[in-house]
Parts: C-alpha cells; sequence; structure tokens
C-alpha cells in the first residue's frame, strides 16, 4: 500500500454512544513540520510558541505530526528540549525528513525520540488514537526496516512510485485492523471482555481476558 500523507486516526468504542456519561470533553494539541534544519531552524521560536502556549491549557495531549527535523541529526537537539518542556504527554508521528540523518542513527530514532514503536496507539477518554507510519517502505528507510525490504520490492514492482514515496507494510496494516476491533468488543468499556459485551463471533474463551494492550492500567 503505497502512501504519501502522514496520518493520525482515532477511533471510538463502538457502542458507547449508548452510554454519554462515560465521555468527558477534552482537548489536545497538535503541531507538525518544524522542519528544524531549513533556514538555519528559524522554526525553533515558534515551536517555543506553540508549546509555552500549550502550558497554559488543560490539554490531554499534544503530538507532532511529522517533519520535525531536515538535512542534519544535530538539529534535533535544537528542537527536541522545547518539544519536551510540554507539561502534558506528548507523541511523535514520523514524516520523511526525519529520517535524512546517517543510515547509521536511523534504527535509533525511535528510542531517541521515546516512542513505543514506529507506529502505536494510546488510549484518551474512551477515544483509541492510532499513530501511524507511513514510511515503513520508503527506500530512504531501508535501514531502520531491513525485514520490509522484500515487501517493499514487491510492491513497488506492482504499483511503481519512485523512491521517496512511503508505503504501509501488511503487518502495520493488520496492527491497525486488529486495534479498532479490540476497541469494538469491549462494549461496556471495562477493558475485560465478558457475557455483557457483544462481539462479532464472540469466542467463550475470551471471556475474563483483556480486551485492549494487555495494560492492566488502561
Amino acid at each position: 500500500m503505497l502512501t504519501f500523507n502522514l496520518c493520525i486516526l482515532f477511533i471510538v468504542n463502538s457502542n458507547a454512544q449508548n452510554n454519554c456519561a462515560i465521555f468527558e470533553s477534552f482537548t489536545f494539541g497538535v503541531i507538525t513540520d518544524c522542519l528544524c534544519g531549513s533556514l538555519a531552524c528559524k522554526s525553533a521560536p515558534k515551536l517555543k510558541e506553540a508549546v509555552d502556549y500549550f502550558n497554559t491549557t488543560n490539554i490531554s495531549f499534544c503530538a507532532h505530526l511529522g517533519d520535525f527535523i531536515m538535512n542534519d541529526f544535530d538539529n534535533y537537539s535544537e528542537v527536541k528540549p522545547i518539544y519536551e518542556s510540554l507539561n502534558t504527554p506528548h507523541y511523535y508521528v514520523f514524516g520523511n525528513p526525519e529520517w535524512d540523518v546517517p543510515e547509521a542513527k536511523k534504527p535509533d530514532l525511535v528510542n531517541m525520540l521515546n516512542m513505543p514503536n514506529y507506529y502505536y496507539d494510546i488510549k484518551v477518554n474512551n477515544f483509541r488514537f492510532i499513530f501511524i507510519e507511513l514510511s515503513e517502505l520508503a527506500f530512504f528507510n531501508e535501514a531502520a526496516h531491513p525485514e520490509l525490504i522484500s515487501e517493499r520490492d514487491s510492491v513497488y514492482s506492482i504499483y511503481g512510485g519512485s523512491q521517496g514515496s512511503g508505503g504501509i507494510s501488511q503487518s502495520q496494516l493488520a496492527y491497525i485492523d486488529a486495534t479498532i476491533a479490540l476497541a469494538k468488543q469491549d462494549d461496556d468499556l471495562d477493558n475485560v471482555c465478558n457475557s455483557d459485551d457483544v462481539c462479532p463471533n464472540f469466542d467463550d474463551n475470551l471471556i475474563g481476558t483483556t480486551c485492549n494492550d494487555n495494560d492492566t492500567c488502561t
């Protein structure tokens, strides 16, 4: 699957609309395209302005939706401390320019940015947000995803596209489908499958098991 944009998906429990009392309104912040490295990182003051503003609000979290830096790995040191001065949980999504760093550093970007994985999800007030990675199958991402080279070559041989194009792997698509399906199964929102849950093709063996990400705190 070839893709060319950045994306964040959010879903809500399938039967949640039947019980409005379970929801509390919330807000979240979005920042994108800092592109530190262009024009000598003139975006850094603007990023600080955004962070300072969000720190005066009561947002539940903030997400930077890609294109954080460009041209040089050292540019992370300019903007990462600013973004991480947020006083609320904050998350990253990869764009293309993030990978404009030495090949040896690409596999370390997830850990350096304290990301749980290249793609992942969070739960806020019974909404689940899925942060996806759209550059898995890009040629410039080979060092980070060597296990996907064969799949990438197959996709490009069928659909074409430039080597700078991105793409989502079958495993990530399966993860997205599974995350959405799990969000639908726990219809009484207690994070445990039980007889109160009406699941398609419900398997009684699921009773008493977790319906989410195996984190007992969520």
